[in-house]
């Protein structure tokens, strides 16, 4: 929207998003967004994919969003390991964008370099299914 309203620069990020909602101009995002009722959690969720794609190909407002993420994500991982007493750990990882996204992976970990160096990201080493699979085999 800032680069609808003249603020920033015009980013692909804006067509995109555009496209996957089916809207046809930026002006009918905010009556979509605010007007529309609730927006389902699914919905918002379904445009980080876009939003990634377009930081990756260095737009600038969806670089944003995702270095924001990013630091917003770290800041909650600092504010939790305070409250545990942690300083070194790893963190281990399940599902979302910080799993399949390399991309994003690697701001995440830049984020929490400057917050919690001692700190490291550690993926799954198997798919949920497995995990569910043994507690089946428990039972």
């Amino acid at each position: 929207m800032r680069a609808y309203d003249g603020i920033l620069p015009t980013t692909v990020l804006t067509e995109w998003l555009l496209g996957h909602f089916a809207l046809s101009d930026p002006g009918r995002f905010m009556d979509f967004v605010y007007l529309g009722g609730s927006l389902p959690v699914d919905e918002i969720a379904g445009a980080a994919p876009i939003v990634l794609q377009a930081a990756e190909k260095g737009d600038a407002a969806a670089l944003a969003i995702v270095k924001e993420g990013a630091r917003s994500l770290s800041d909650m991982v600092r504010a939790l390991a305070a409250k545990m007493g942690l300083e070194m750990f790893h963190l281990g990882t399940a599902g979302g964008l910080i799993v399949s996204s390399a991309f994003y992976r690697g701001y995440v970990a830049e984020e929490l370099a400057r917050v919690l160096p001692g700190v490291s990201i550690t993926l799954p080493l198997y798919e949920p299914c497995v995990g569910a699979m043994i507690l089946s085999a428990d039972l």
